[in-house]
């Protein structure tokens, strides 16, 4: 559908109160390249803004944001839910990743205005939010899954050398590859 789309990077984007009326508006999922944002390459931000009248609270709830060309951040209601790939300086791409995020419990609000927010970084040709199914859905199989593990996770990287060799704590977003975020 249509989303609020701005070029730049600016952290308070993220976030449900900021205004966002003056805003292009832009279709997804498509390359912004062909929503009128020809040869752009850098940073971008899509915004939605969107009501649930029935959750069900016993249900694990995912965000399906599609593929994102290059790099992406995804905030609902001003919470990173989920990340791919590696943005500026040392930016890793994850343009082929489908990206596929779980909500935790209590941020999806009923009956109120929920706000999603993608921040993108583009390195070149196509950038954004180009294919996919893109939306807010729940798995009707899920029903063993009775504690959530995913979000940002904490780990440490030995790697062989005269002997284990600690390298500095990093931040790892479960689920996901650790090669597409960077490691």
């Amino acid at each position: 559908g249509t989303w609020k789309f701005s070029i730049g990077d600016n952290p308070e984007w993220a976030m449900s109160e900021y205004d966002d009326s003056d805003w292009d508006n832009i279709n997804v999922p498509e390359s912004w390249e062909s929503n009128g944002y020809a040869d752009y390459n850098g940073f971008a931000w899509y915004r939605n803004s969107f009501m649930v009248s029935d959750l069900e609270p016993e249900k694990n709830y995912f965000l399906l944001a599609g593929y994102i060309d290059d790099v992406d951040e995804v905030y609902l209601n001003g919470e990173l839910i989920g990340k791919t790939g590696v943005m500026p300086p040392r930016v890793v791409t994850a343009h082929e990743i489908y990206r596929k995020y779980w909500i935790p419990e209590g941020l999806l609000k009923q009956d109120e205005t929920n706000l999603i927010a993608v921040r993108v970084y583009d390195e070149y040709q196509r950038g954004g939010i180009y294919g996919g199914n893109v939306g807010i859905f729940f798995d009707r199989e899920d029903d063993m899954l009775e504690v959530n593990l995913s979000g940002m996770w904490q780990f440490e990287d030995y790697r062989k050398s005269d002997g284990d060799q600690q390298i500095a704590p990093k931040k790892i977003f479960v689920p996901g590859y650790w090669e597409d975020q960077g490691y």
